[in-house]
């Protein structure tokens, strides 16, 4: 986002048609942001409109022209969380529309490394992919993201590297290595979709009717600071060296009072007291003052300490999250910050409830840790369902501090090493772990963000992996799995003097697939995608069917199902031991039916105002069931028992339809029958969500019950 100054301040001070020409400037910036932030392109368009409107109305509380940037993406991302917490109108789409023709090879495997990278980006935690998505595709400097986020800079700059080799790693066990350079330069070539028209109109009309807040304010620079700071002293002064004169005097009202108020308090109650200026909110009868509101500003402050020796934890982070059953404000988010050198803290941070957590390199993080000893607190009469966070969670007051220091545990560092029965390395297996802990009437099962460390762990070159830090007791768990391997699980005890995890991995046999894919007229069908399982992922192999609709893989390695799937047409399912002598032919059918149906009440009643979606497409054949889903579908991809599943291509969008008063919906262009089949989410305020799968054509009926 690269704006004039000059025109930041021109709008900042009133001026329509500046504000009319920034909005202009930087409307596209802030949909883009919002379309990534939001599933529906209608909730992105809604979304960009409220940031424009508190753009223009409080853009004269902006002090610094220079910080419009971050002031902005701040407002933006403040809208965004709006809209996820409140679930407004989704987008009415009554169909879903296809681009025909077929991809050049080049083309493909360029889009297939680009769908990698951004599947990477999406499966960080929210506040790196956020990050990422601010430097890399809106091109934002540390200091601006750190005001839109509501970080420090350290902060974002530690976000950028963990995204970085977190990034690295999701790559390298997708089959991709980039270099550092190389994953910038993808994640900067971030396709700049144009925004909308309508919404570039909208915005206008936003910048020339919305009314403006009052007069630009004084900036509270330190030269005023300092000045209001020495004229409250002044005051200060004058009145204690008054009340020293009525002592000495003797005068009614000068003696000295102990007790609650002091002298001065005594002055300001004495009958003279009436002489000095009135308070605001006083008037001449002594009418109480009436006290500003409280800041909803609130600091977290303290040390991290090594709870055995004593000893601060430099450079441990101390993260906020809001407590979720609790009134945090609104636009509340995590929070964070790092120690320093002597393991001191400082987190501001809204008024409310928060659970606290602290992580350092070597150490078990304070949620899970305390999350145990509280389970274990609690005797054999604990609910194995139901865990007090008495110490991880806090309390905030309004305009003051919390002051509290955070002890942490060493953990157990874990090392292992993955090989295949020849006793080679293997490099870039995936190693998931969890801990079971025991607790009194069970355990405390520990997983994934329990851990200091991605999961999974990739392993280097060598075939070695490592956990930074995991509890010293237990039982650990390794679920290990590599391409063309057969994936293997792994079980130890933890405790002092662990001795290194060894998992073999047998191979697996590579398998040829190959085949035709043409329609029910006997013509090829280029550009068809195919996808092997390795037991419940569907992955898509690097390229389609050719011109003549042929495709033809020697290796593959799959223990399950293979898919065959065509934009506009249906789907194709075969097990994998079906593979004749002269390969497969694939025959799909048109995706030309329609999907109808009625939502009810309890009462049978039409349901006005659900939103209706096709969250996967699928198929089941030869007892070989595949579903894909739509990468942007609210409720995500369900799978049972023994099904396989992956997504469609990013560029084509979960339909989905508001029922009116009639409480109907339909939608166009799939392929039911004979095996095929849609999976319909239903939601409403207020209501039980509803998952259904459509496998033959026809009305059907949906019936959906309060809470």
């Amino acid at each position: 986002m690269q704006v004039s100054q000059d025109l930041v301040g021109k709008a900042r001070a009133g001026d329509r048609e500046a504000l009319e020409t920034l909005a202009v400037a930087v409307y596209g910036d802030v949909w883009r942001l919002l379309r990534s932030e939001l599933a529906h392109e209608a909730d992105a368009e809604d979304a960009t409109q409220e940031t424009f409107r508190e753009m223009v109305s409080s853009i004269r509380s902006l002090r610094e022209p220079a910080a419009f940037a971050g002031w902005l993406y701040r407002i933006a991302l403040d809208k965004a969380r709006h809209v996820r917490r409140a679930a407004v109108a989704l987008p009415p789409a009554a169909s879903m529309e296809f681009e025909g023709g077929p991809t050049p090879m080049a083309m493909m495997e360029r889009e297939e490394r680009t769908v990698r990278v951004k599947r990477a980006v999406e499966g960080l935690d929210e506040d790196l992919r956020r990050t990422v998505r601010l430097r890399y595709e809106h091109a934002l400097s540390y200091g601006e993201i750190a005001a839109a986020m509501r970080v420090p800079e350290g902060t974002v700059a530690w976000r950028l590297n963990a995204a970085h080799e977190r990034l690295k790693r999701a790559l390298a066990g997708a089959g991709v290595a980039l270099a550092l350079a190389a994953l910038e330069t993808e994640l900067s070539a971030a396709a700049a979709d144009p925004a909308p028209d309508r919404v570039m109109r909208e915005v206008k009309r936003i910048a020339r009717e919305t009314p403006l807040a009052g007069p630009v304010p004084v900036a509270a620079g330190p030269r005023a600071r300092r000045l209001a700071a020495g004229v409250m002293a002044a005051l200060v002064l004058t009145l204690f060296v008054a009340w020293r004169l009525r002592v000495r005097r003797g005068e009614p009202g000068g003696e000295e009072v102990s007790g609650a108020g002091g002298p001065l308090s005594r002055l300001a109650a004495s009958e003279d007291a009436a002489t000095l200026p009135a308070a605001p909110g006083n008037d001449a009868s002594g009418a109480r003052e009436e006290h500003a509101p409280i800041s909803m500003q609130a600091t977290f402050k303290g040390r991290v300490l090594d709870r055995d020796s004593r000893h601060a934890v430099p450079d441990a982070v101390v993260r906020l999250t809001p407590f979720s059953h609790e009134p945090i404000p609104e636009k509340a988010d995590a929070v964070e910050t790092r120690t320093d050198a002597a393991g001191n803290f400082s987190v501001p941070a809204a008024a409310g409830t928060w659970i606290v957590t602290t992580m350092a390199p070597g150490y078990v993080p304070f949620a899970t840790e305390r999350w145990v000893a509280n389970r274990r607190a609690r005797g054999p009469q604990a609910d194995a369902d139901s865990v007090e966070f008495t110490e991880n969670r806090i309390e905030l007051a309004g305009g003051l501090e919390c002051i509290r220091d955070l002890e942490i545990v060493l953990g157990l560092p874990i090392r292992g090493r993955v090989v295949n029965t020849a006793g080679f390395a293997v490099a870039g297996a995936r190693v998931r772990y969890s801990q079971q802990v025991p607790v009194p009437r069970g355990f405390v099962g520990l997983s994934g963000s329990n851990f200091n460390g991605p999961d999974p762990v990739l392993t280097d070159m060598e075939g070695r992996f490592s956990l930074d830090a995991v509890l010293s007791e237990g039982d650990l768990q390794f679920d290990v799995d590599a391409q063309g391997y057969k994936p293997e699980t792994r079980t130890a005890d933890a405790g002092p003097g662990m001795p290194e995890i060894v998992v073999e991995l047998t191979p697996r046999p590579s398998l040829r697939v190959w085949g035709t894919v043409r329609d029910r007229e006997g013509s090829p069908l280029p550009g068809a995608l195919v996808l092997v399982s390795d037991g419940s992922a569907l992955n898509p192999l690097p390229t389609t069917t050719d011109d003549l609709g042929r495709f033809d893989f020697p290796a593959v390695f799959s223990d399950g199902p293979i898919a065959v799937w065509k934009e506009g047409c249906g789907m194709a399912v075969f097990p994998s031991d079906s593979i004749a002598a002269g390969g497969l032919d694939v025959r799909l059918r048109a995706a030309d039916a329609e999907v109808r149906g009625i939502v009810v009440g309890e009462d049978g009643r039409p349901l006005a105002g659900a939103h209706v979606s096709v969250s996967a497409i699928g198929m089941t054949s030869a007892g070989a069931t595949a579903w894909l889903g739509f990468a942007d579908a609210p409720a995500g991809l369900s799978l049972g028992s023994g099904e396989s599943g992956s997504f469609l291509p990013g560029r084509l969008k979960s339909p989905i339809i508001k029922t009116g008063e009639d409480g109907r919906f339909s939608f166009n262009g799939f392929a039911l029958g004979g095996g095929c089949g849609v999976q319909l989410d239903v939601m409403r305020e207020g209501h039980h969500r509803q998952e259904l799968r459509i496998l033959e054509s026809g009305e059907i009926q949906v019936e959906m019950k309060r809470f």
